[in-house]
């Protein structure tokens, strides 16, 4: 027998409607009783409200060997910082209400919430304007699920993805490679709604007007040839941004826009080439603003998710697959996996420095996650059994490693 158990946290592909009544859920607005007040720390002098991470019914936990740490009933409630620039223990909050919360209302985030990944440079969704995008502070809201699984030690990954694969059924045979690549500005699905085409234009103006430094050394022609590139991309934008965003493009409407999009290919790139290091790329903001259309179209409800092309689709939920690589080594594991208790994934050393404590919530790299995207990183929450069980949760401790 192993010596421990994990609940696995599997989150839903595609994110719903923020009053979609599900109990546990990632990302998305906490619903918590009056009394309570959302966590604010200073992690760099100023103020600010932490990253709302998780909802968690603790009645929908399955049983396990150490689920009696755990109360019946109740919500515990996740808030992290999010800015991650040069920090290893963010600063965290974890809060127990006692009764059930999806009937609660929604609380609004302060006015001081930090950004989504802190500086917007690194964040995936780099064009969001801060002052009016919801969506750069607040994540989307993915429902979870809960899976008990045998837990092993980083020594034994071949035992590990033997013991997930038993609690969470037979890999996908899918082409992850060939899903993701579907989304292409090659194809004439998009832009599939006025949002995507809004953000596909927003997404191309900022790659070329952030960082005006970048192009200090090119030649005075190439410079106003990507202003007046940038300026028709916010032009388009503010077209979009006058129509319904989740209603269909006219057809000679969405033609016209992908004309104009590919012709711009070519300048970008060549302009790319010229700058070198930290060059503006179009493919990627296309990728990216394509996937963000996609999540904030089926974020609007059904009937918005049905103009979605269906390989898009695809390619955003193969984020989620479970679907391991035939070495039986856990960082080919292409699932994320969140966790609550067991022994956690070891990137550095924090599950040798908190090997007497519980693993109260493991919060893995993933694509679906603004904030934490990197896959290569772990936002891990510790606290020691004595304190879990007395529900002294404010002994919780966070830390971030990545490779």
């Amino acid at each position: 027998m192993p010596e421990r158990h994990a609940v696995l946290l599997v989150r839903a592909a595609l994110p719903v409607p923020e009053e979609t009544a599900v109990k546990s859920y990632l990302g998305g607005l906490p619903r918590m009783p009056s009394h309570f007040e959302w966590p604010i720390e200073a992690p760099f002098g100023e103020p600010r409200a932490l990253t709302f991470v998780a909802q968690v019914a603790l009645s929908e936990i399955p049983e396990f060997p150490q689920r009696s740490l755990l109360p019946d009933a109740g919500t515990l409630y996740f808030f992290v910082s999010s800015d991650f620039d040069g920090v290893g223990d963010p600063a965290s909050a974890v809060l127990y209400f006692e009764d059930e919360a999806a009937a609660l209302p929604i609380v609004a985030p302060p006015d001081n919430l930090m950004l989504l990944g802190g500086n917007l440079y690194y964040y995936s969704r780099f064009w969001l304007d801060e002052e009016r995008d919801p969506r750069a502070r607040v994540e989307f809201k993915y429902p979870l699920s809960f899976v008990v699984t045998e837990s092993y030690p980083e020594n034994e990954p071949a035992r590990q993805i033997e013991a997930w694969q038993a609690a969470l059924g037979a890999p996908s045979n899918h082409d992850i490679r060939a899903l993701y690549d579907a989304i292409s500005p090659e194809d004439d699905a998009w832009p599939f709604n006025w949002a995507t085409l809004e953000h596909l234009a927003r997404a191309l103006a900022v790659t070329l007007e952030r960082d005006p430094w970048r192009f200090e050394r090119l030649p005075a022609e190439t410079v106003a040839e990507t202003r007046e590139i940038a300026a028709a991309a916010r032009a388009w934008a503010a077209t979009a941004n006058r129509a319904d965003a989740f209603a269909p493009l006219p057809a000679e409407r969405a033609a016209e826009f992908r004309t104009w999009w590919r012709a711009q290919r070519d300048p970008v790139k060549k302009v790319a080439r010229e700058v070198g290091a930290y060059a503006p790329n179009i493919d990627r903001a296309f990728v990216k603003a394509i996937r963000y259309a996609v999540r904030l179209t089926s974020a609007a409800g059904a009937d918005a998710r049905e103009l979605i092309p269906s390989h898009y689709l695809q390619s955003v939920q193969a984020e989620t697959l479970w679907l391991p690589a035939d070495s039986a080594r856990l960082s080919s594991v292409h699932m994320p996996m969140h966790q609550m208790f067991g022994f956690g994934e070891r990137v550095q050393s924090a599950p040798i420095d908190h090997a007497n404590d519980v693993l109260l919530l493991q919060i893995t790299g993933d694509e679906g996650l603004a904030w934490h995207e990197n896959i290569g990183c772990v936002l891990q929450l510790w606290v020691s059994s004595s304190a879990l069980q007395a529900l002294r949760l404010d002994e919780v401790q966070a830390t971030l490693e990545c490779d």
